[in-house]
């Protein structure tokens, strides 16, 4: 889909002239709006943020950081797309973990994330979803 189209579907929709390309990847191109909520609209199809919108509601309870609440809009003009409040981080800059102390920080927080999902229990979502027949990779 065009630029201009969903620009103007975003506009009108969210009332708003403060619409920004925020960007693209391998799946998705996005979008933000009034600098607090980012739409993504799908290069493959929409099945990826269904899924992508089941498995952060499953895990959001086990995780300390913030996991976006994705909804799913299914438009007739634009097709379907994502749409999550924007969770604003930091910059990533070497220089700011120059010093060991900060290094380690990085390191705690990591860890610990690492170890909350790590604990989460991906079998019970797997298999809901194998009962709905859907199919979700990676896990």
């Amino acid at each position: 889909m065009e630029y201009a189209k969903i620009l103007e579907y975003l506009q009108k929709k969210y009332c708003t002239d403060n619409v920004k390309y925020l960007g693209h990847g391998t799946d998705s191109t996005a979008y933000v709006i009034n600098d607090t909520y980012v739409c993504r609209f799908p290069h493959h199809g929409v099945n990826i943020y269904e899924t992508e919108a089941a498995i952060c509601d499953y895990i959001r309870p086990n995780i300390s950081i913030k996991i976006p609440q994705i909804e799913f809009i299914n438009d007739s003009v634009v097709g379907g797309y994502a749409v999550h409040k924007m969770i604003v981080g930091n910059k990533w800059s070497w220089h700011k973990f120059a010093y060991s102390s900060k290094q380690n920080n990085l390191a705690d927080s990591i860890a610990l994330f690492l170890a909350q999902l790590h604990k989460t229990n991906v079998g019970y979502i797997k298999k809901q979803y194998e009962r709905s027949n859907n199919k979700i990779c990676s896990i």
